[in-house]
């Protein structure tokens, strides 16, 4: 009867320290040290990359994790390159064209990115994929804006690429929430991670007179041969209704410094409709055209 009432009273005892292994181990973990629930990872995963979760600060984590109703408005271009360069590897001469999800792909069946050359130059083909995300995270003012470029074959020149966003001249009152901007270079699986403190990040805050943006300056992995993806994500706060916003990839074609890459000013006339460069900055650039989403802040409400 004692080796009863002990065992009761034992199990008693240690009901309320009792937990299961689900609420002692998350579900998720990203690189950065957020932790997600099984439910929390799949809110998210609804509107963003496996790559941006992994890579999103605690604090972009924790403003989007408990809304089960995330949507995400998006606008994507695919993008073909075609460089031709002189015997000394300049470039003498190139078509950009805006070409279909299907023309993108047929053509990395049939092309392989495999250079041409002749007695008198050298060819390449580059394909590459830009998509804007913004997710409205629940606060109606807070918009989760995300840019990725991913290349689809790996380009010749590997020096500091820019990513950049920027918002309309109309939208008035926009500030970057704090602890809120992560960045990402995927190569060949590895990653470089970027944060808002980092020598590459540039930030203005002129936002409503057109001039506000932030851009992060990312030097391609010289290893790199396989696959390789750039992105950059920030929340910005506004009550502009829509938030028109831009966002640009510029690829420099040319070796440039981390200094020259970030000489630059945030303007819709620039590359992209966000990058004005320095004059002696600008033709190391390939002059994309940009990729533009309008965001409501209260689509969720």
């Amino acid at each position: 009867m004692k080796k009863i009432f002990l065992a009761i009273f034992t199990t008693l005892f240690l009901m309320p320290f009792m937990v299961s292994a689900d609420e002692i181990t998350p579900y998720y973990t990203n690189l950065n040290g957020a932790e997600l629930t099984e439910q929390q990872y799949n809110n998210l995963i609804k509107v963003f990359s496996e790559d941006t979760i992994a890579t999103m600060t605690v604090e972009q984590i924790n403003l989007v994790k408990d809304n089960e109703n995330l949507v995400k408005t998006e606008d994507t271009k695919y993008v073909r390159v075609d460089d031709i360069y002189d015997l000394r590897g300049n470039i003498v001469s190139r078509i950009e064209k805006e070409v279909t999800e299907e023309e993108a792909q047929n053509f990395l069946k049939e092309k392989k990115n495999s250079p041409q050359t002749r007695a008198s130059a050298s060819y390449s083909t580059s394909m590459k994929r830009i998509t804007l995300t913004v997710v409205p995270s629940g606060y109606v003012t807070h918009r989760v804006i995300t840019l990725t470029n991913t290349w689809l074959s790996i380009p010749s020149v590997k020096s500091y690429d820019v990513l950049a966003v920027g918002a309309e001249a109309t939208s008035y009152y926009v500030r970057m929430s704090g602890g809120t901007l992560s960045g990402y270079q995927k190569y060949d699986g590895a990653y470089h991670r970027y944060t808002q403190s980092s020598d590459n990040t540039k930030i203005s805050t002129g936002w409503g007179a057109g001039g506000g943006g932030i851009g992060i300056s990312m030097n391609i992995d010289d290893s790199v041969t396989s696959s390789l993806e750039n992105s950059l994500t920030v929340t910005l706060i506004t009550d502009a209704e829509p938030f028109v916003v831009h966002g640009t990839y510029q690829h420099a074609t040319s070796n440039v410094s981390l200094s020259q890459s970030k000489n630059y000013t945030f303007s819709e006339n620039g590359m992209g409709g966000v990058l004005n460069f320095a004059s002696s900055v600008s033709s190391y650039y390939d002059g994309m055209r940009g990729v533009e989403v309008a965001s409501y802040g209260n689509i969720l409400n």
